[in-house]
């Protein structure tokens, strides 16, 4: 399994403030450097890919590490280990707003975004 790193995720964070930012270089990242580890760190401990997506998309969204763009970043950190992983996630723009949104606001608990997560991802062919 592929994991993300600390730098991973920044890198992933400052190119959304890059893009959609009006003056991204005011949001140098000083976030929880201490919490962005703790969540590479945990995702380490499991196994299967529903359940690290779901730390990287939970923790990254409801933390709030970085000053700005943190759903943005939480939804693209999760996309890029399935990416790396060579795993298909199945979803529309809509839907991952609407599942940004979800999780900002408690609809979601870990286990519930787990399986969620785990009905929209299938293994490409290698």
């Amino acid at each position: 399994m592929r994991y993300l790193s600390v730098d991973d995720i920044k890198r992933i964070n400052q190119k959304v403030l890059d893009k959609y930012e009006k003056y991204p270089s005011k949001f140098q990242f000083t976030g929880n450097e201490k919490e962005l580890d703790r969540i590479a760190t945990e995702a380490k401990t499991y196994k299967d890919p529903a359940s690290i997506a779901a730390i990287y998309l939970y923790n990254l969204n409801r933390k709030h590490i970085f000053n700005s763009a943190n759903k943005r970043t939480a939804f693209l950190a999760t996309d890029m280990f399935f990416q790396k992983n060579k795993i298909l996630f199945e979803i529309t723009d809509e839907e991952a707003v609407k599942l940004s949104k979800d999780i900002r606001n408690d609809k979601y608990n870990l286990d519930e975004l787990k399986n969620y997560l785990a009905s929209r991802i299938n293994r490409q062919p290698v």
